[in-house]
């Protein structure tokens, strides 16, 4: 889906450089029952996703779990069918982790980004790889 891609290549390409940190990395894309069953309880949780919030594309945006919680970006589920990992996290609690956002700017029918996203990529991942080591030290 064009740019909505975006936070799985960056998890990929850091996926390495994470683990040799002590990381444990969770690539599970839409099977969010996989990665439930792979974190514990006391688990610090980081999510990186793509968005679409109007900002410039290419920006890594950071909120907790709790602030997403509490903000107008999350939305609820109609039904069971439409649950996913951050459903899941939104229900329990204590609420311990972060979503790392990226900016994207074409979601549609394709398997490349957009010309924003390419030419920013170098930039995403070291911003995204940053600010994992600062909100977890």
């Amino acid at each position: 889906m064009g740019d909505d891609g975006i936070a799985i290549t960056v998890a990929e390409s850091l996926k390495g450089k994470l683990i040799k940190s002590n990381f444990n990395v969770i690539i599970g894309e839409t099977d969010y029952m996989y990665c439930i069953k792979n974190i514990d309880k006391d688990d610090f949780i980081i999510l990186i996703d793509s968005t679409y919030l109007g900002l410039k594309p290419g920006t890594v945006n950071c909120y907790t779990l709790a602030q997403l919680k509490n903000s107008q970006h999350y939305y609820k589920p109609l039904c069971p069918h439409s649950f996913s990992l951050l459903h899941h996290l939104m229900n329990s609690s204590p609420l311990k982790g972060i979503i790392i956002g990226i900016e994207g700017c074409r979601f549609e029918y394709s398997m490349e980004f957009s010309e924003e996203i390419k030419s920013s990529f170098e930039n995403i991942r070291r911003e995204v790889y940053d600010l994992i080591l600062i909100k977890t030290n």
